[in-house]
């Protein structure tokens, strides 16, 4: 009888501090997406990857997809919280500009053509693009993770 008590207590601590975690992406979760992205690539715009972030291996591209995350908690990049949800409405159905992001681009939808555009110019310097590259790769996983 005490071991029954014993694990079923067990089991109701993980379930009440379990579930938060589990809601969010980590670094894992990002660098997973950055990576399974770039292994579909094709051979020519992996290398051109390869030239903008020095290399397209799994350390490179996991930092890059989960740098966003660190520059949000620094001064410089607290502003752009913002960038990292989109609030629907209960109701909605489907994404609206109009009335999910009323702020512009302040929003992850936005965020991830913005920053598709500017990896895609090639008129942007390769720090521009670097830097574009790391938002999309965030982004596109902020996207794809659990609500929370």
């Amino acid at each position: 009888m005490k071991q029954t008590t014993v694990r079923l207590s067990l089991g109701l601590l993980m379930l009440f501090f379990w579930p938060g975690s589990a809601l969010a992406w980590d670094d894992r979760g990002h660098g997973a997406i950055g990576m399974l992205a770039v292994e579909q690539l094709s051979p020519e715009t992996r290398a051109t990857l390869g030239e903008l972030l020095g290399a397209t291996d799994p350390d490179v591209i996991i930092g890059a997809c989960t740098w966003p995350d660190t520059w949000r908690t620094l001064g410089d990049g607290r502003d752009q919280a913002r960038w990292h949800f989109v609030r629907f409405e209960p109701s909605a159905k489907t994404y609206s500009r109009q009335r999910d992001c009323p702020a512009g681009d302040q929003c992850v939808p936005e965020q991830v053509n913005r920053h598709a555009a500017l990896l895609g110019d090639e008129r942007q310097t390769p720090e521009a693009r670097r830097l574009a590259f790391k938002g999309l790769c965030h982004f596109l996983g902020e996207l794809h993770q659990p609500m929370n």
